[in-house]
């Protein structure tokens, strides 16, 4: 993501508490059809704090992470202390060409320029190894998320078509050349959410300069209100917030 002026070290605490990880099925996935595991090494790119980058620990490779947002990488390096996290762009990986097993993106690639992203991802991979494509959409069959999106779009942080939505993985893949070709899945899942973790969401967005504190207090007050005005909402300590993952894959030539 486009790194801001300053330091958000409370919207880089916020993001690591509010945003979905990756349900067991999603890392499953990802690791098995990926072959992710014990004597791999993978490189984690904008791996933000590491939600995406614990599950690949977890299936037991060797992970180096990438990450240009220092209170990112920071929060990543609390949770994750023994995984190396590097100060880097997609676009500029700093490690040597045919170093990595896989190389993995979650939910970042729609800030990179796709060619030199692509380029770079091809050139540290082996021959043979995978790359990994994943992000959420929020699932729009609920109403209270439907006008939970809407705050957002109206707040001008987020756009009124999904930000994934006009990317055409297959085609940038095989614009760039050196890859496969490029499968994709898709999970619907629900996460456990509770007021304070979508408030949170809101405090989280100030992590690229999107929302001043003026600003994110009058959307947080919307958000307040829809907890308490909406029937699926109000009055409730937990709920399931939907979404879709989707996950794209191809292997280096």
């Amino acid at each position: 993501m486009p790194v801001p002026p300053g330091d958000a070290v409370r919207p880089a605490a916020a993001y690591e508490r509010s945003r979905p990880g990756y349900p067991a099925a999603v890392a499953a996935h990802i690791t098995r059809r990926g072959r992710i595991g014990p004597g791999r090494r993978v490189l984690d790119v904008a791996a933000g704090t590491g939600q995406l980058t614990r599950a690949l620990v977890a299936a037991g490779a060797a992970v180096v992470a990438v990450e240009p947002h220092p209170a990112l990488r920071r929060e990543l390096a609390r949770v994750l202390p023994a995984v190396p996290a590097l100060a880097a762009r997609a676009e500029a990986l700093p490690l040597a060409p045919a170093t990595v097993d896989a190389v993995t993106v979650a939910q970042a690639f729609h800030w990179f320029d796709a060619p030199a992203a692509l380029a770079e991802a091809r050139r540290v991979l082996r021959p043979g190894g995978e790359l990994v494509i994943a992000w959420h959409v929020r699932g729009a069959s609920q109403g209270w998320v439907r006008a939970f999106s809407a705050i957002l779009v109206d707040a001008g942080v987020e756009s009124p078509v999904h930000r994934f939505a006009g990317l055409d993985v297959a085609g940038l893949v095989a614009a760039a050349g050196g890859f496969g070709p490029v499968t994709r899945w898709r999970h619907c899942w629900e996460c456990a959410f509770d007021p304070g973790r979508l408030r949170g969401w809101v405090d989280s967005l100030g992590l690229a300069g999107r929302l001043d504190a003026a600003r994110r207090r009058q959307v947080e007050a919307r958000v307040d209100a829809l907890l308490r005005a909406d029937p699926d909402l109000a009055g409730r300590d937990a709920f399931g917030f939907p979404f879709t993952t989707e996950v794209w894959r191809c292997r280096a030539a």
